[in-house]
């Protein structure tokens, strides 16, 4: 079983190069960062929004997700970095295939591309993204990167993204392109990763039907034509790190269920604080 560690990391918590280096000296097998852009400063009374997102303020300071994937893979040379999600639905897919490529390219292909279409409604609607359409125009535009990737050339007319031909160069060093891991929870999002998603990395929400959810996505795959068996799965076992207290036995419940890797979270804080939890999930590692 594959461990990994998540962060949310902030301008007052562990950087992201120290974070890079402890997690690979203590033989983690993954690195993941999480994404957000600019949370409206009042509680957006939108649909599907958590309560009081608006006030937690690792949210208000967070570090840009790619800076640190990048940061990361500049003072590592094993361990994989991984954007955990990246939130499609607020970035640009030919800016954001490009970074992706280049970072792939310079750490001689060890990134993960974790997507999501993001749960905050405001965070959204500031960048141009109807709720409603959230997961159609994610789809859509992790499509157009995956071809990007792939083809020396491409165009793309779509209902969400429309390009002209472009070159589409540096190319990522794992080919056709790096693996997409989608972070879905819902019934539609586990239906749509079927056409274009490498692998399945839920949340913590999943974890009390997980059973169900993967007997639900690997249904989906036969369904689509595809062996469930190359289709790797990992889960972000808990993202509200209060839960740091992980007991073996739980990794090899989720190993029996046929999961590659479990993502272990750590808070936004201090260097000393952060490394005293990366010790106790080390014990895990093996």
């Amino acid at each position: 079983m594959k461990i990994g560690i998540s962060a949310l990391l902030t301008d007052l918590s562990i950087r992201p190069d120290d974070l890079a280096r402890e997690s690979e000296a203590r033989g983690f097998e993954s690195l993941w960062f999480a994404d957000h852009s600019y949370i409206p400063v009042e509680e957006f009374k939108g649909s599907d929004v958590r309560p009081a997102s608006h006030l937690r303020t690792e949210f208000h300071s967070c570090l840009e997700q790619l800076t640190n994937v990048a940061t990361a893979a500049a003072v590592t040379k094993t361990i994989k970095v991984a954007t955990g999600m990246c939130l499609m639905t607020l970035r640009d897919p030919l800016i954001t295939a490009k970074a992706l490529a280049s970072i792939d390219y310079l750490s001689g292909g060890r990134l993960l591309v974790g997507v999501g279409a993001g749960w905050h409604t405001g965070e959204a609607a500031n960048h141009g993204t109807e709720y409603k359409t959230r997961l159609r125009k994610m789809s859509e535009r992790v499509k157009a990167m995956q071809q990007v990737w792939a083809n020396e050339k491409y165009e793309f007319h779509g209902d969400y993204v429309n390009f002209c031909e472009v070159w589409c160069k540096p190319k990522p060093a794992q080919r056709p392109g790096p693996p997409i891991i989608a972070g879905m929870d819902g019934e539609l999002g586990m239906e749509r990763m079927t056409e274009w998603a490498n692998g399945w990395c839920p949340s913590p929400l999943s974890l009390p039907n997980l059973e169900q959810k993967l007997e639900r996505v690997r249904g989906n795959l036969r369904k689509a034509g595809r062996d469930p068996n190359t289709f790797s799965i990992s889960i972000f076992y808990n993202n509200g790190w209060q839960n740091t207290d992980i007991q073996s036995s739980e990794i090899d419940r989720m190993a029996r269920l046929g999961l590659e890797r479990v993502v272990l979270n750590v808070p936004p804080l201090s260097k000393s604080e952060v490394t005293s939890i990366l010790d106790k999930y080390a014990r895990l590692v093996r």
